[in-house]
């Protein structure tokens, strides 16, 4: 399935661009307009819509910082519990439950499922319902970011939507800048060579460092 690996990953550039868009809009509520804007940013294909966009942008995350993410959740007994993640587990679950007999693509609505069957107009509402359904049942086995677990302190089930938003980068942007002094200052790059770098492999780079500096 190359539907969501023809997805390439993100430099440390993007990265930071894409996390300086989000402290700006953090309080605009046109969450349509900001997530297309961050794919853009991220060098991501244009989706044709939000649930296709977030999946590309935790596939394009994947490849470029770690397939682990943290998720806080907060429990309604004020327990704060840390839940570990791994992307990949968000994806083409039950797989073998999907239906072929469509395309494997994520589609939001019905005007997007009439583009791909034109013809669909010209069936009845039964019809048109069923096919419909079939499209929403593959879309939670391509990708669903709800996750569930249970609160450590009381056991009560959590039940959690990630945000986008919160996984772009391991670190904010005063980290990150942090980061291009110490590589600058600590080996021979520019700061256009950590630009390209991937968000992984300068956190390698920064490890490596931090262990020649201990070993010293």
């Amino acid at each position: 399935m190359k539907y969501l690996d023809d997805i390439d990953g993100y430099c440390t550039l993007q990265e930071k661009d894409a996390s300086i868009e989000l402290l700006n809009a953090k309080n605009d509520e046109n969450t349509d307009e900001n997530i297309f804007k961050i794919c853009d940013i991220l060098g991501i294909k244009k989706p044709s819509n939000i649930l296709e966009a977030k999946a590309f942008i935790f596939k394009a995350r994947e490849k470029s910082v770690s397939n682990i993410i943290d998720v806080m959740i907060t429990c309604d007994c004020g327990e704060i519990n840390m839940v570990q993640v791994d992307i990949s587990t968000l994806f083409y679950k039950d797989k073998e439950k999907l239906d072929n007999s469509i395309p494997i693509k994520i589609v939001q609505d019905f005007d997007e499922i009439s583009k791909i069957y034109p013809d669909i107009l010209d069936l009845s509402l039964e019809e048109c319902t069923e096919i419909e359904n079939r499209f929403k049942h593959n879309n939670k086995i391509i990708f669903d970011s709800i996750i569930k677990s249970n609160c450590r302190k009381c056991n009560s089930l959590l039940v959690t939507d990630i945000d986008y938003k919160n996984i772009i980068s391991k670190f904010n942007i005063k980290n990150i800048y942090e980061q291009y002094l110490d590589l600058t200052q600590h080996t021979n790059m520019t700061k256009k060579d950590v630009d390209d770098m991937p968000p992984f492999e300068r956190e390698i780079f920064l490890n490596l460092i931090q262990e020649k500096i201990d070993k010293a």
